[in-house]
């Protein structure tokens, strides 16, 4: 063998030795405050957050498609105004992409994401929840989707294309 197809072999079986494992592939939340305050605008300061953004379908390796959805999901904890996540109206209906129930969040938010999968939550019916709409900061764009407060945590839900 030649030395460029001995180091095409070894580049390749290290790329194969140090790919991520499916549990890498879960764990891709941020609990960084400050990029989700940078990214939307958000009517409290926050005490922590854990948040992600995702696209559906989500790319699970392969060749890349097509992205129907760009989702930011964020489960946070506000110092401050939570009456700014409950002032919208809640008798709306929002489409739930089926990646929604991140592993990461909250039973109680992760189990009515999964309960509503691929269809539209009625926020009637989903205690504690509200249409919310707030803009991307760099952009100053609107997107819209819902919060949900329950036990001093909130559930921010929004479709960002």
């Amino acid at each position: 063998m030649t030395g460029l197809t001995v180091a095409i072999l070894l580049a390749a079986a290290g790329l194969c030795v140090s790919g991520c494992s499916p549990q890498d592939k879960k764990l891709k939340a941020s609990d960084d405050i400050k990029a989700l305050q940078q990214l939307v605008d958000l009517p409290a300061e926050l005490k922590s957050a854990r948040w992600e953004m995702f696209g559906t379908p989500e790319y699970d390796g392969g060749v890349p498609g097509h992205t129907d959805y760009m989702t930011l999901v964020a489960e946070i904890e506000p110092l401050t105004h939570t009456d700014g996540f409950t002032r919208g109206t809640n008798d709306k209906l929002i489409y739930i992409v089926p990646e929604a129930a991140r592993p990461w969040l909250s039973n109680q938010f992760r189990t009515m994401l999964e309960k509503n999968r691929n269809a539209n939550i009625n926020l009637t019916t989903a205690g504690g929840c509200h249409e919310y709409d707030t803009e991307i900061k760099g952009s100053g764009r609107k997107v819209s989707g819902f919060s949900c407060k329950k036990s001093g945590k909130i559930l921010v839900y929004l479709s960002m294309f």
